[in-house]
């Protein structure tokens, strides 16, 4: 995962993106993957990662995953949510989350890095992400 410094100046952009679209998405692919109850999604400011608490019902979603666009937050959590399916980065996670991110019309490419998303692109083969 990249290194992501938040100076002020990104602190303030940060801010000033809204959010709030990405909880009725994570609730539809909670229910798409059919999770017995939705996590909850908590926005956090923090420069690290998100994280799935999963025997604690939330997901963490750093407010810079928005900030790289809107294919980007989506598939982050969608990333999230498939590890109260499945734990871990192995195979069936990542089989899993293309699954999951084709719903959506995204495809993953996972060539550049082992656990995580390298880039994504649309059905057509554009790239959204990269």
């Amino acid at each position: 995962m990249k290194k992501v410094v938040i100076t002020e100046e990104v602190e303030e952009y940060l801010n000033s993106l809204d959010v709030e679209g990405a909880y009725p998405f994570s609730d539809e692919v909670a229910k798409e993957l059919g999770l017995d109850s939705i996590p909850e999604m908590l926005v956090t400011s923090t420069e690290q990662g998100g994280k799935a608490h999963i025997n604690r019902g939330f997901y963490t979603v750093p407010r810079w995953a928005f900030g790289l666009g809107e294919a980007y937050a989506k598939a982050y959590i969608i990333h999230e949510l498939c590890h109260f399916r499945v734990s871990g980065h192995a195979q069936d996670f990542k089989s899993l989350e293309t699954k999951t991110l084709a719903k959506w019309g995204m495809i993953p490419d996972y060539s550049r890095k082992k656990d995580y998303i390298s880039r994504l692109l649309d059905t057509a083969g554009n790239v959204l992400y990269e």
